[in-house]
């Protein structure tokens, strides 16, 4: 790889103009994560800043390019995905730095997402129907555009699935000040624009030595720098990821970690030219924003089946609840029309019986859903009271009358949020 100028050049020239500048920070951090996926055992990311025209987009990634290469470094979304399978591979163990993701065909952009994050090609045939090898690698991608993936796949009326919003994280590319776009510090220059202007020159005559320099911090360290980074993973997931994180939650935040991570260990190796600490809080307070956007920790999917639920037994428990007290007779025979089961008032609340297959047949009409994984939500949140983990109805006594019912207690119709953990 092809360097230009000294570290120092580059530090004093483009690495302590990044400080303060959060995104910046976090583009340049993500050059350097891309050289610890292999050793850490890291999986590919993909980072995509979100923004309008000129609010400095293009000039994170020169920044970040600035690391290896010039401004040449930098390739465009408008490819084929076959093309764009060959630039991956060529960049095995680097940065991919993709540019105005608009230019690229949405009806592709999908499954693109998917083929670089998951790191190789397609499988083909030769002539003679011999299997070719199948291109590999290991990437972090940095991408810009002014929509996000969900909206450019929409206008190919795709819809973006879960996991592609996890393999390209769309950042907002203006972080705070109205007026700045993506820089926030000026470092003494009379405008934003001026400043990124500098930067453009700047990594256009310096690049190159950042990575050079991190690679051999990384010989030194060795097979170290594994057990490193799985410690200092462990404990900033006990400190930052709220209780009720899942799955999901975890896995960006340790992609967040990883960028952070990298731009300490450069700092730390006098690489970067900002002070200890920054790399990670910024990594670390743009997962917070990710969560935020997301609508807090957990399975957003899920608790909006459930916010759903909390309706369905708010509008219709005058309607198909049938009223009953301890010495009421139930039968079969009171259950008329739309009912589907009882309520009764208790001191602890409305606790609602429903009949299983009448309540499973209302449900459906009203809520989008697997009405066998929503009764498992409830019951693991303890909305619905089961006999065991083996079965979601429970054996009810009436006065005339034994029978299995679905149990619902007070949580179903509480106005505060429901959805969280309840108390141990």
């Amino acid at each position: 790889m092809k360097t230009n100028g000294t570290l120092d050049e580059w530090i004093q020239n483009v690495g302590k103009l990044a400080q303060g500048n959060s995104r910046l920070v976090l583009a340049i951090s993500a050059a350097f994560a891309t050289l610890l996926l292999k050793p850490c055992k890291r999986e590919n990311f993909g980072i995509h800043f979100v923004g309008g025209s000129s609010e400095g987009k293009t000039t994170a990634l020169y920044v970040a390019a600035s690391v290896f290469g010039s401004r040449q470094y930098l390739k465009p979304w408008r490819s084929t995905d076959n093309g764009l399978e060959l630039v991956a591979a060529a960049h095995s163990d680097m940065l991919l730095v993709l540019d105005e993701i608009g230019q690229m065909d949405s009806r592709k952009l999908g499954d693109t997402v998917y083929m670089l994050a998951n790191g190789s090609g397609k499988i083909r045939s030769t002539a003679s129907c011999e299997m070719r090898r199948v291109a590999t690698w290991h990437i972090g991608t940095l991408s810009t555009g002014e929509v996000d993936l969900e909206t450019h796949m929409a206008e190919a009326n795709k819809k973006m699935m879960a996991g592609q919003a996890i393999r390209l994280l769309s950042i907002p590319a203006k972080p705070a000040l109205e007026n700045s776009g993506l820089l926030e510090k000026l470092h003494g220059f009379n405008s934003y624009n001026e400043l990124a202007q500098y930067l453009k020159e700047a990594t256009e005559k310096y690049f190159g030595a950042p990575m050079k320099a991190f690679v051999e911090a990384l010989i030194v360290e060795g097979k170290q720098i594994d057990n490193l980074f799985r410690v200092a993973l462990e404990e900033s997931q006990a400190k930052h990821l709220p209780v009720n994180a899942i799955g999901q939650d975890f896995r960006v935040f340790g992609i967040f970690f990883t960028i952070g991570f990298a731009g300490e260990f450069a700092t730390k190796r006098g690489i970067t030219g900002w002070p200890a600490g920054e790399s990670l809080e910024t990594a670390v307070a743009e997962f917070t924003r990710w969560l935020q956007r997301k609508g807090g920790a957990g399975n957003q999917e899920e608790k909006k089946q459930l916010e759903l639920l909390r309706c369905f037994f708010q509008k219709h428990q005058h309607s198909k609840f049938l009223s009953i007290n301890e010495y009421d007779d139930v039968t079969d025979s009171k259950i008329v029309n739309e009912s589907i089961g009882y309520k009764k008032e208790t001191s602890m609340g409305t606790i609602f019986y429903a009949y299983p297959e009448r309540f499973r047949e209302a449900i459906k009409r009203e809520i989008p859903a697997n009405v066998d994984d929503l009764l498992k939500m409830a019951a693991d949140l303890n909305i619905l009271e089961r006999k065991d983990k083996n079965h979601l109805t429970k054996i009810v006594r009436f006065k005339t009358k034994v029978t299995r019912m679905l149990v619902f207690n007070s949580r179903v119709l509480a106005d505060d949020d429901f959805l969280e953990e309840p108390p141990k």
